[in-house]
């Protein structure tokens, strides 16, 4: 099943309504766009260009989201930090505003490194995490296999 959401149109989408039809979501953010620029019209002064920009980039929006989400694609995971050397866990921390299916990054270089990781589940985050530095040692471990072949 899929809805219809009207949106703010800005980065950090704000959901203004949700309809099942697309001709319904369509009429309201028609309607919507329409009062908003009767309210900047009662305004006497003239709109900068910084201005008109702003407007055209947060015009509402309808977008289709299906309904029934894959749970990784939902917003919230742990963000899981792990040392590279011992691969024990430094820190984890659950965050709103983030996906479980975000790619692990690795902070610093060879066996000094930092490596973060994100999962729906703590476990899931420090994989994440672990195989994000063994794939890097890999990559160190080639190079270097390379350099001395040269």
């Amino acid at each position: 099943m899929r809805a219809f959401v009207v949106t703010n149109g800005a980065e950090n989408i704000d959901v203004l309504a949700l309809f099942t039809s697309k001709e319904a979501a369509e009429e309201y953010r028609d309607d919507f766009a329409r009062r908003r620029l009767q309210r900047t019209k009662a305004t006497p002064r003239r709109e900068t260009i910084g201005e008109v920009n702003e407007r055209k980039r947060t015009e509402p929006k309808v977008i289709e989201v299906p309904l029934d989400q894959p749970f990784p694609e939902l917003p919230g995971a742990w963000r899981v930090r792990i040392d590279s050397r011992s691969r024990t866990i430094l820190s984890a921390k659950w965050e709103d505003k983030i996906k479980s299916s975000r790619k692990a990054k690795v902070d610093g270089k060879g066996k000094f490194s930092e490596a973060e990781g994100y999962g729906a589940k703590i476990g899931d985050a420090y994989y994440s995490a672990r195989k994000a530095i063994e794939e890097l040692i890999e990559r160190q471990w080639l190079d270097s296999l390379e350099r001395d072949q040269d």
